[in-house]
């Protein structure tokens, strides 16, 4: 559907005006400029008389519009094609050539059908997805079938525990850089070697018994643990170790939310910026959706290599590791505890985590894991 501004040129002080347009709405206008729509393709020819007091004069102009057949050509965006489920997904329609219909179908979607130019969609079934949309005008309409284009994953919580050496009192974890307002409100792991682009941030630490930041990591892969390597990570996520060694999300209550929607045999990692990571020995699944490192070396792959028993039956993280490099050596205490020294605060130095660099750091957290390394396949 065209619109054709038209000007009237008629000299010699016209005083009126009469258009004829064939095809065109409207078919006749007295206006001296008007506006015409030409909602159907083809030729159509344009009529005009003008007059005054002294006479009228004609000009006709045959085929002198052409309206060219534009049928729309329908195309269409997403805000994404991989909901858990219960999210929520925009499509946002981007059909040309006059577009004055629309039409969607949305297979496990809510809802399952939307006349909308750009409608959100609430995904409750787990699978691929196709997806139906058209689009249409008075020269017709065009349809496009995106098969499997959404491909919704089915979530659950996992549970996950550890005790980090450190701040590893003999019952649960101390929180002293929580007490003394030291630890960021921003994830800690954009540097060196984590290099973790999340954006997880909060406004204030939300409850007292948060201890520190973890970066956890889910990898799947066929087979066994020792085929979880890097290149094998399915999702990354940063968050909040507690005071009884569970991670919770960012509102320090809730359980981690995975979405699973997978063949493959899924392993956990843990990240502490000062003690060496862990990986889980077992998969997760939907109903063993538990990984609780503190109760035995064997949960954990690389067993008592990967973990230190801080107490009888207790597991825990290996300190040591303040350059985060997977391995406790010289330079840990040459780089980071010796020229933190002395400091109070946020520093990797700080091994036990009670918020000062001091000899007890060295002594106690450093020294005795002196050649231990990561057991996480790389």
């Amino acid at each position: 559907m065209d619109t054709v501004h038209f000007t009237n040129l008629t000299t010699n002080n016209p005083e009126w005006w009469h258009w004829e347009f064939e095809g065109g709405i409207p078919a006749v206008s007295s206006e001296q400029n008007p506006i015409v729509v030409y909602p159907y393709h083809g030729e159509y020819d344009v009529k005009l008389t003008a007059g005054n007091s002294y006479g009228s004069d004609s000009i006709f102009a045959g085929d002198y519009i052409k309206v060219l057949d534009i049928t729309p050509v329908t195309g269409f965006t997403s805000s994404g094609q991989n909901p858990g489920i219960a999210d929520t997904v925009w499509f946002y329609d981007n059909s040309g050539n006059y577009i004055q219909w629309w039409y969607w179908e949305f297979p496990g979607g809510d809802p399952p059908v939307s006349f909308e130019k750009n409608p959100l969609v609430k995904y409750c079934q787990p699978g691929y997805h196709d997806i139906v949309h058209a689009s249409g005008n008075s020269n017709g309409s065009d349809t496009i079938i995106m098969q499997a284009y959404i491909h919704a994953y089915a979530m659950f919580y996992v549970n996950i525990r550890v005790f980090p050496e450190g701040p590893y009192n003999g019952v649960n974890l101390t929180n002293s850089l929580n007490t003394y307002n030291y630890l960021p409100l921003y994830q800690p792991y954009t540097n060196y070697p984590w290099f973790y682009p999340g954006t997880e941030q909060v406004s204030v630490i939300p409850f007292p018994n948060v201890v520190d930041w973890v970066l956890l990591e889910f990898r799947g892969c066929c087979g066994g643990p020792e085929n979880a390597t890097p290149q094998k990570i399915m999702k990354r996520q940063a968050a909040f170790l507690m005071k009884n060694g569970f991670i919770c999300d960012l509102d320090g209550v809730s359980n981690i939310l995975f979405n699973l929607d997978t063949l493959l045999n899924v392993y956990v990692t843990v990240y502490h910026r000062n003690h060496l990571p862990v990986m889980s020995a077992y998969p997760i699944t939907k109903i063993h959706n538990t990984c609780d490192f503190t109760v035995s070396s064997s949960k954990a792959y690389g067993g008592c290599l990967a973990q230190k028993e801080l107490a009888p039956g207790i597991w825990g993280l290996i300190s040591g590791n303040a350059n985060g490099d997977g391995a406790v050596n010289n330079q840990d205490k040459v780089d980071f505890w010796m020229s933190q020294a002395g400091n109070s605060g946020y520093w990797a130095g700080d091994m036990d985590m009670n918020g000062n660099v001091d000899n007890a750091d060295k002594v106690d957290c450093w020294m005795p894991n002196v050649g231990a390394g990561c057991q996480v396949p790389e």
